[in-house]
């Protein structure tokens, strides 16, 4: 992620620098995660089985809470609102599908 793309969100520097480090571990953790469910998923079509999901699902949520909950403790606080009011609109954005067990 490049500061330019955090541009919407009006940061000082001192928030920016947090906010790039912190998606870098984010991208860091959820790209190991993907490797280690794609290897699961691999395994499990060597095996002829089905994989599993609820531990990805599981680990994914909990990358996803430490971030937010890292960025709540080092942002200021008015970064960290503007940031939840930026992801909230984004949400409409967005759409979910569902995964297949």
């Amino acid at each position: 992620m490049r500061a330019a793309q955090l541009a919407p969100l009006a940061l000082n520097e001192e928030d920016t620098l947090v906010m790039l480090a912190t998606l870098k571990d984010f991208n860091d953790q959820f790209d190991a995660l993907l490797n280690k469910q794609n290897a699961a998923v691999k395994e499990a079509a060597t095996n002829l089985t089905t994989p599993t999901y609820d531990t990805f699902l599981a680990d994914r949520d909990a990358i996803v809470s430490v971030v937010k909950n890292t960025l709540k403790g080092k942002l200021s606080s008015e970064a960290f609102d503007r940031l939840q009011k930026f992801i909230e609109g984004e949400k409409k954005n967005m759409r979910i599908s569902p995964v297949t067990k």
